[in-house]
């Protein structure tokens, strides 16, 4: 049995990895005609939000699992009153935002906020965790955004 070259080891993923992305950022550019890739980091500003669609947060409501309603009612409920002070309207599905952007700023904010709580309480083991599984949903929701646009194009 062949030992493994723990080096050689590294220089294979790295070209697999680096050829990987050069795969992935042709797709990008061919799925936008030589465009730059839509950036998931911007959001359109609060007076393009358009009034049309249908009202989410009675959805959200109903698909509340049993176990979470109680604590979690209170929280909507305030949410979404927040929302139509803040735009004039509550959260509807064809509101002119791209929603798959907002959910990655979403998360994002999320991470950056349990990142903050972890540095103020460092040894709090259940915070770390946290920071973990919002991490790989993000990524998994980025990698997921990533591939619909890619295929966008063959549709």
């Amino acid at each position: 049995m062949k030992h493994l070259d723990v080096g050689e080891y590294i220089a294979e993923q790295q070209a697999r990895i680096d050829r990987l992305q050069a795969e992935l950022e042709a797709c990008r550019t061919n799925l936008n005609n030589g465009h730059a890739p839509p950036s998931l980091a911007i959001t359109i500003p609060p007076a393009q939000i358009r009034t049309a669609g249908k009202p989410v947060f009675p959805e959200l409501r109903k698909r509340l699992l049993p176990y979470s309603r109680d604590l979690l009612l209170p929280l909507i409920d305030a949410r979404e009153a927040y929302g139509i002070a803040k735009y004039g309207q509550t959260l509807l599905t064809d509101d002119g935002r791209d929603t798959p952007t907002e959910v990655v700023n979403e998360m994002l904010d999320a991470l950056a906020y349990v990142t903050e709580w972890t540095m103020q309480e460092p040894a709090n083991q259940n915070l770390r965790e946290y920071h973990r599984q919002i991490q790989v949903m993000l990524a998994d929701m980025v990698d997921y955004i990533n591939m619909l646009r890619m295929m966008e194009k063959y549709l």
